[in-house]
Formats: structure tokens, C-alpha cells, sequence
């Protein structure tokens, strides 16, 4: 992402970046320190390997991310499931219709 013309980090900044004064530099060893400083673009654009937040400051977030990990028998199947196989493998919502209005 170095070779990004300055349009594109300004459009990648405001699509992706939620917080600019906070963000997470990984270790050698693998794991996260979070840096309580400006997240500047030579440290967002450079070599190293960060991590951003994606709730701003009033924890409103503009994009969500999912990852979903497969067992590797899933994987190995050669048939379909069914519904009922499907919904039993996704946690349900506990929030009733009235409160997301």
C-alpha cells in the first residue's frame, strides 16, 4: 500500500479508519500492544503489521468484518444440510423487532 497515490490513502482512510489517535502494533513475538498515539500514514501505509479499531469514539463503527472458521469435516462433506443443520450452527439474535427501530 505504499505505492497509493495520496487520493487513494485520503479514500481509504475515510472508508476504513475510525480511529486516528489509538491503534494495535504486533509484536515479534505475535501478539498486539495497543499505541496511544496519532495514527500517522507512514505507520498506516508502512511495513508493519497494526491493527485499527473499529468502533470510533462515540462506539459507532462503519463496516463490519466477519470470519468464520469451518471444522474441517465441514470441509470434507460431499452433500448439502439441510435448514434445520444450518440454523442449529448459527447463535440467534436476542434482540425483538422493536429494538432495532
Amino acid at each position: 500500500m505504499q505505492n497509493l497515490l495520496d487520493q487513494d490513502r485520503e479514500l481509504y482512510k475515510q472508508l476504513f479508519i475510525n480511529r486516528d489517535d489509538v491503534y494495535l502494533f504486533q509484536k515479534a513475538e505475535g501478539d498486539y500492544e495497543k499505541v496511544a498515539s496519532a495514527l500517522t500514514d507512514s505507520i498506516l501505509f508502512g511495513d508493519l503489521t497494526i491493527g485499527t479499531y473499529q468502533l470510533d469514539r462515540q462506539s459507532q463503527i462503519k463496516y463490519a468484518c466477519l470470519d468464520f472458521d469451518l471444522r474441517k469435516s465441514v470441509h470434507e462433506r460431499n452433500d448439502t444440510m439441510t435448514e434445520d443443520e444450518w440454523s442449529s450452527r448459527f447463535e440467534k439474535s436476542a434482540r425483538t423487532d422493536t429494538e432495532t427501530s
